[in-house]
């Protein structure tokens, strides 16, 4: 059995999917090519098992955490998510990401604590999409004027947490789906298919 990452994510609609592509290729015209320039929209609540050092050990230990966590999401009612605009984190002096806003309102809020505590993740987390990352401030200066009053917002119901896994041996970034945790269904309520 090889070493693995495991990935954790909620992925948008296709149409969300498009317009943060859009997006990028934007970012690329003005800067030249970036970190995760090529990476689908997502939500991400990171990587996992880096303690475990023992390959076999880590992916059985994972696998079986994620058919844990997977009785628990399977039971979650899923939230209508917001994206509403873009913000940036800043990494000290040398670097900034621009990334889409999502919402946090009372309810958003909430769930995603509990996505957290399922997930067993420490600290705070700020539910985002990454439009281009870890840029240097040169850079950033080109691109922040063109999202700063930029308008985007979009409206979705995530269907699943979708798990995805990479052998260490690979090269960083190539992931492939290992599992769709589905959230619980609402009666009457059409849920987004995540891709």
């Amino acid at each position: 059995m090889s070493y693995k990452d495991f990935l954790l994510i909620i992925s948008p609609p296709d149409t969300v999917n498009y317009q943060i592509a859009r997006f990028k290729k934007a970012c690329a015209k003005h800067i030249g090519p970036f970190d995760a320039q090529h990476s689908k929209a997502h939500i991400s609540f990171g990587l996992y098992g880096e303690e475990i050092q023992t390959p076999r050990q880590k992916t059985f230990v994972m696998e079986r955490f994620i058919d844990l966590v997977a009785e628990d999401i399977n039971i979650m009612e899923p939230v209508e998510v917001t994206i509403n605009g873009f913000n940036v984190f800043s990494h000290g002096k040398k670097s900034r990401t621009v990334y889409a806003v999502i919402e946090a309102t009372e309810k958003t809020t909430a769930w995603f604590n509990k996505i957290k505590e399922i997930l067993r993740i420490e600290g705070n987390i700020t539910p985002h999409i990454t439009i281009a990352k870890s840029l240097s401030i040169d850079n950033f200066n080109k691109l922040w004027p063109h999202f700063e009053k930029l308008e985007f917002k979009h409206e979705f119901t995530p269907g699943c947490i979708t798990v995805l896994t990479r052998e260490i041996a690979e090269k960083p970034g190539y992931y492939s789906l290992y599992k769709e945790i589905p959230f619980a269904r609402r009666q009457g309520h059409s849920v987004a298919n995540p891709s």
